[in-house]
């Protein structure tokens, strides 16, 4: 789905406002230390990365996403430096061993995923005992839920948005424990679970 857009794909207006503003909220929050291991499950271009590292982060960063072109793109984007790996990956069947990771994150991407069940059960497993897992995306019910839903099926994908009750259900029955949001305002949904 994203191929056809990948070049441009960093320069919507929902990039360049909402994901930032809620990389900020999120990583404000969560105080997470400079030089834990990160896996960022559906990174897209690698944008999170890229914003982990303008906040003072340190650490092993690993993207994946289904996309080839995505995963071009954000290894281009990485350049030299070459302190993040990006792998084409599904969340369902994520290529690492147990206890690999402190933090998982996954930024607008629950919705694309084929089976979310499967793909938190995998996160669970990747991540260490006192690992946590950060979630954001859209909500289904909100006016900005019911556009992309309304885009998203125009471009083909068939692909849904949750409620904030639906991931803490998905959450709980993948394994985790404490679940608290971070915001739960009209539009969006953000969670740390552990």
């Amino acid at each position: 789905m994203f191929e056809q857009w990948v070049n441009s794909y960093d320069n919507y207006l929902l990039h360049k406002v909402v994901f930032y503003r809620a990389y900020s909220t999120v990583f404000n929050h969560t105080h997470l230390n400079p030089s834990v291991t990160i896996l960022d499950v559906g990174c897209g271009t690698g944008e999170a990365v890229r914003f982990l590292r303008k906040k003072g982060f340190n650490g092993k960063f690993v993207g994946i996403d289904p996309s080839p072109e995505m995963i071009r793109l954000a290894r281009l984007k990485e350049g030299e430096r070459r302190k993040s790996s990006f792998l084409i990956a599904e969340a369902e069947a994520l290529p690492f061993a147990r206890s690999s990771f402190d933090c998982v994150i996954s930024n607008f991407s629950i919705h694309h995923w084929w089976n979310p069940a499967e793909a938190i059960r995998e996160i669970r497993r990747v991540l260490k005992p006192e690992g946590v897992f950060i979630i954001v995306d859209i909500r289904g019910n909100s006016l900005i839920g019911k556009i992309a839903r309304n885009f998203e099926r125009l471009m083909g994908s068939g692909f849904d948005y949750f409620e904030c009750h639906q991931v803490e259900q998905l959450l709980t029955e993948g394994g985790f424990k404490n679940i608290r949001y971070l915001n739960t305002n009209t539009c969006f949904l953000s969670l740390v679970a552990s």
